[in-house]
């Protein structure tokens, strides 16, 4: 069983960017990835509540698996 919740998801158009804003045991995050028109990921961010950038390798790996777990 994962430990994020989903909170909040949201989409904008041209080149597709999705917000998601999930909750661990530590707080929020904020992941962001931008999708061009072929549907590859082209950038993505891991920020905390306050904006500042997460440099942690093995949490962003956690949260692409949660996020992929979502789309199944």
């Amino acid at each position: 069983m994962s430990k994020f919740e989903l909170l909040k998801h949201e989409t904008s158009s041209e080149v597709v960017e999705h917000t998601y804003i999930i909750q661990d045991d530590k707080g929020k995050i904020v992941y962001k990835e931008w999708v061009n028109d072929s549907g590859k990921v082209i950038d993505s961010t891991l920020r905390d509540k306050d904006g500042y950038e997460i440099d942690d390798p093995e949490l962003y790996d956690q949260v692409i698996e949660f996020i992929d777990s979502l789309e199944k």
